[in-house]
């Protein structure tokens, strides 16, 4: 979900001129691919896997296997609702 406000430049929450691409983006592929979905979840998870991620291999094999891990238990408990 996408929050903010578009109008007011100097108020709360000012998102710019209008949304950024990503959100088209994302928006078109859930409308696309989701569209008849009775239930969709979706875990927006700062990662830290672009330019600035740590070189340490060791490390970034934990980070990600703890977090398929994670999203593969968080995709059992859906599919069973």
């Amino acid at each position: 979900m996408v929050v903010g406000q578009y109008d007011y430049p100097e108020g709360l929450f000012f998102g710019g001129e209008q949304p950024e691409e990503g959100v088209g983006l994302y928006t078109g592929f859930l409308t696309q691919r989701m569209g008849i979905a009775e239930r969709v979840l979706a875990i927006d998870v700062p990662t830290g896997l672009g330019p600035f991620f740590p070189p340490n291999p060791a490390w970034r094999e934990s980070v990600l296997s703890r977090g398929t891990a994670f999203f593969r238990q968080a995709a059992e408990l859906v599919s069973r609702l």
